[in-house]
């Protein structure tokens, strides 16, 4: 991560009009590669949810969370500071949860919030998603729209190593995606960083 020259600091390319707080360079080059491996290396555990009207799954999501790396959690820990004034939440002592996701052609995922699916979920403090892919990307679209109180959209890339956070009671959905080659491994990957 780079902001302001200093390396191991997280670059952070969002103004204050935005309703999320988005982060490149998230992970080292190495943190994400192992991260992107591991997601592809699991391909087994990922079950399609809900489909579109090409009868193509909507999306995949792994069966089991993702360990929590230690460069992940440093990351986390690095930038929560900067959360808790964003946000207006307090994330100490967090219960962190990392769901892996892959959209492939036809994907998407329509309008919803983290917190209005039940469950467990009205506990969450702030949601996140990191980005990889494979380089250079094999897929389009799949941009996530964020929308802030009053209903203004904003469109955001899944830039690889990026991450994106915004408070868990905001309505957002992942457009579609497009990838020819309809291989696994050129999905467009995200990893649902949810902290209660």
């Amino acid at each position: 991560m780079v902001v302001n020259g200093r390396i191991d600091s997280p670059r952070f390319v969002t103004s204050e009009a935005v309703p999320y707080l988005r982060i490149t360079d998230f992970l080292s080059e190495a943190g994400a590669e192992l991260m992107l491996r591991e997601m592809i290396d699991r391909s087994a555990e990922f079950r399609p949810k809900g489909f579109n009207a090409a009868a193509r799954p909507s999306f995949y999501r792994m069966t089991t969370p993702l360990p929590l790396s230690p460069e992940f959690v440093r990351c986390l820990e690095r930038i929560a500071p900067i959360l808790d004034q964003r946000f207006e939440t307090d994330l100490s002592a967090p219960q962190i949860e990392l769901l892996g996701q892959a959209y492939n052609d036809g994907g998407s995922f329509a309008k919803h919030s983290d917190a209005g699916a039940g469950g467990p979920n009205w506990q969450r403090r702030l949601s996140g998603i990191y980005y990889i892919h494979a380089q250079p990307r094999k897929f389009d679209g799949g941009a996530l729209a964020v929308y802030d109180r009053r209903g203004k959209r904003y469109v955001v890339e899944p830039d690889h190593n990026s991450a994106l956070f915004f408070s868990p009671d905001l309505v957002h959905e992942v457009l579609p995606v497009t990838c020819a080659s309809r291989a696994f491994e050129d999905s467009r990957f995200a990893v649902n960083v949810w902290i209660s």
